[in-house]
């Protein structure tokens, strides 16, 4: 007989889950190559954002203890209003920090792209050796 379908699970949930477990055996082989072949810190960004949320919402926490600890209004004032907006301002820091990491990188592979593209291409240009008879008519001068 046919199983009805599950709403909940499908194939494309089975292939989603073996590619982040095949991605965090890279990841981990990657981490450990103490040769350093490839960068991890690109693959480490998320891990170190949801990081710093768990961190940063721990503070909010602490905060908020701290604050009825100095009093009913004290607390009331860090629940609503200062750890909202010091949870808020930290996640923001932390989102552009990373973000900004991420776009070095990102520039370092396009870089990296454009080098290899221009000596491609400086492999089929003729040679000038110009330098040489720049260097030849300073001597005749001096």
């Amino acid at each position: 007989m046919n199983e009805p379908a599950d709403p909940i699970h499908s194939p494309q949930d089975d292939a989603l889950g073996a590619e982040l477990l095949s991605g965090g055996r890279l990841f981990l082989a990657n981490l450990f190559d103490v040769r350093m072949h490839s960068v991890v810190t690109v693959a480490a960004l998320p891990i170190l954002y949801a990081l710093g949320m768990v961190i940063f919402a721990a503070g909010y926490v602490a905060v908020v203890v701290i604050g009825f600890h100095a009093g009913v209004l004290a607390g009331l004032f860090c629940l609503f209003i200062a750890g909202p907006v010091l949870f808020v301002a930290a996640v923001a820091t932390l989102r552009m920090v990373l973000e900004f990491m991420l776009v070095i990188f990102r520039l370092s592979a396009q870089m990296d792209a454009v080098v290899q593209q221009t000596r491609e291409i400086a492999v089929d240009l003729p040679r000038l050796n110009f330098w040489k008879s720049f260097a030849k008519r300073r001597d005749d001068q001096g």
